[in-house]
Order: C-alpha cells, then structure tokens, then sequence
C-alpha cells in the first residue's frame, strides 16, 4: 500500500491559513504535513467505491474546512485532535 500524492490545499479559518498535503492509497485519502520525517497525517476520509475521487475530495475539503472554521464535527472524515 504506496501512497499516491493527489495534491495540495489551503485555506484560511480564524486569522490563520492552513496548508495540507493529500495522498491516497487503497483505501483512504489522508491529509497532512510534510517534513524531514516525511508524511505526517492529519486525518483520512476511508474510500467508498460508489463514489469517485473527486466526490471523495469534495468530502475531506469540506469536512476540514468546516471543523477548522466552524468547529463542525465531520460527518464521514476523521481528524486526528493531537498537533506535533
């Protein structure tokens, strides 16, 4: 199981702006940072073969964006609650 880059989004909540990676692999899309350690994941949104990629994008941007700006619990994406 190989992640597989997808991209980059951003956006600003609060006053502050926040930049995640996104990889897929076979069975999630998860978003995160990047450092010298490498990858480090933020939260996924597990993948449902009735839907499509950008369907599944569509849900983990909107899930993010809404807990960061309105403290919204996701309804299908997991966020992990602990910052390094």
């Amino acid at each position: 199981m190989q992640n597989e880059p997808v991209g980059i989004f951003e956006f600003n909540a609060k006053k502050e702006w926040y930049y995640y990676y996104i990889v897929k692999n076979d069975n999630k899309l998860s978003f995160g940072t990047v450092s010298n350690c490498g990858f480090m994941e933020r939260g996924y949104l597990t993948l449902d073969n009735s839907f499509s990629l950008d369907e599944h994008l569509q849900c983990l941007v909107e899930d993010v964006k809404n807990y960061f700006k309105n403290g919204i619990t996701p309804s299908k994406t997991v966020i992990n609650e602990l910052e390094v």
